[in-house]
């Protein structure tokens, strides 16, 4: 089976994106509602556990891929964030009654100078972040020769 470029865009960029990006931002919002003084603390540390796992998931499974296969891993973790997503979906209570109406979209909030740089300081800042960490180890194994073992931690 030939694979395309634009299947490696579809899943790496749409899927995950999506699938990463509307649990996290769901999840922060029912956090921020269970506090009202020390809501920018609590929104950190929960900010600080995608981080985590950006770190530790590339770590572990460096090791086992020779031996497992990649398709052993890849099953393995989706396993583990399953069993983490079913955990928080079913732990998740808001606080609050959610809103039933407005558009889902809201095309006005773009004229509010404050949100409008807030939407592009996010974009930036992600299209950055993701680039530096897809790219970053390939960049170091290929032109600074660092060992390929000693990639994951570029």
């Amino acid at each position: 089976m030939k694979t395309m470029y634009w299947q490696i865009f579809l899943v790496q960029r749409v899927c995950c994106g999506l699938g990463n990006g509307l649990p996290f931002f769901l999840m922060l919002a029912i956090i921020s509602t269970y506090f009202s003084k020390r809501k920018s603390l609590a929104v950190g540390i929960c900010t600080c556990g995608g981080a985590t796992g950006g770190l530790i998931f590339p770590a572990i499974i460096q090791q086992p891929i020779p031996v497992a296969g990649y398709r052993w891993i890849m099953r393995a973790l989706g396993s583990v964030t399953l069993a983490c997503v079913t955990t928080s979906n079913i732990l998740a209570r808001p606080r609050v009654p959610s809103r039933r109406t407005g558009p889902m979209l809201e095309l006005a909030a773009f004229t509010e100078p404050p949100y409008t740089l807030v939407a592009i300081g996010m974009f930036l800042e992600f299209w950055g972040f993701y680039f530096a960490s897809y790219f970053l180890g390939s960049f170091g194994v290929a032109v600074i020769k660092v060992p390929e073992k000693e990639s994951i931690y570029c």
